[in-house]
């Protein structure tokens, strides 16, 4: 689908110049108003403020156009799987359009103190005080608070540092956190979220989405434990932890580098499965293996985007 292209066929339709004469006044070859219209090559930024002037339209909706055929084309390959329906719900939430991404920008400027607690609506609040005047009369004061409050809903789960991260690298596209790189994903799961710390949801009135464990931590472990699975992890005699003797070197290192030599209290059952076996002495042997969820991350991980 190549809604941009379309559009710029249409307008300049209707201001009746040809590919060559539109080409000419854009200082371009007629190749490249065919690319544009075609959707094979993207609009560069130094063209948009002549191209929106030609075309009697605003700089802001040619963006917004191009970003919407970017979103076309992203696949949404958010792990979901990994996450409850509550949590799914408010994750499908997290985007914003560019004119929601610059009022995050002003706040960012004229609040660089506040960034770090945007979340909470008292900051939040005491920040767009601080919005410049001029901006409001531009936008509206209406559509001004209704950006904010949007704006708003997302802040309360996306850390505003990642934010600007992401905005930063795509600068005219919406964000939409289900729509990212996958390396982008994982750094939202892992630390890219409003952490709420110990704080009770229902204080908070909010639902919180974080991992009980590092995305890059099951990077590591899960290609292991599927390498040497079922892997006899530990005996238990006393309640004592004792490691197996058959622990590859391979796992123990790559567990040691993660977690250190007490890595064996780090570990996360969320993704494996643990199966408890008498050996003929009497003690109690633990295996891993994978669940269905570490399976179905794992397979994620390697997916192509």
């Amino acid at each position: 689908m190549n809604q941009f292209g379309n559009l710029l066929k249409l307008l300049r339709n209707k201001t009746g110049m040809s590919q060559e004469e539109f080409a000419e006044k854009m200082d371009v070859s007629k190749n490249t108003v065919q690319n544009w219209e075609s959707g094979r090559t993207k609009v560069s930024e130094k063209h948009l403020d002549k191209l929106a002037l030609l075309l009697n339209i605003s700089k802001m909706t040619l963006i917004s156009e191009m970003s919407m055929d970017e979103k076309i084309r992203s696949k949404d390959i958010f792990p979901y799987f990994l996450f409850d329906d509550e949590q799914i719900s408010i994750i499908k939430t997290l985007h914003l359009n560019l004119e929601q991404q610059e009022l995050f920008g002003l706040i960012y400027l004229y609040s660089p103190d506040s960034i770090s607690e945007l979340y909470l609506n008292y900051v939040f609040n005491d920040a767009i005080t601080k919005i410049p005047s001029e901006y409001i009369c531009r936008t509206g004061s209406i559509k001004f608070l209704c950006l904010a409050d949007e704006l708003a809903k997302v802040l309360r789960y996306v850390d505003a540092e990642f934010l600007m991260k992401v905005l930063k690298l795509y600068p005219n596209e919406e964000f939409d956190v289900c729509r990212l790189p996958k390396e982008l994903i994982c750094q939202f799961i892992n630390e890219g979220y409003v952490h709420y710390h110990d704080i009770d949801e229902s204080e908070l009135g909010v639902k919180v989405i974080a991992l009980p464990y590092s995305l890059n931590y099951a990077k590591s472990l899960l290609p292991l434990i599927e390498e040497y699975e079922p892997l006899h992890l530990y005996d238990m005699a006393s309640h004592d932890f004792t490691l197996s003797n058959d622990l590859p070197d391979k796992f123990i290192e790559t567990m040691e580098e993660i977690h250190g030599k007490h890595w064996i209290h780090c570990m996360t059952f969320e993704l494996i499965d643990r199966i408890e076996k008498n050996s003929e002495s009497g003690v109690k042997e633990y295996y891993i293996q994978l669940n269905e969820t570490g399976k179905k991350l794992l397979k994620w991980f390697r997916e192509k985007e």
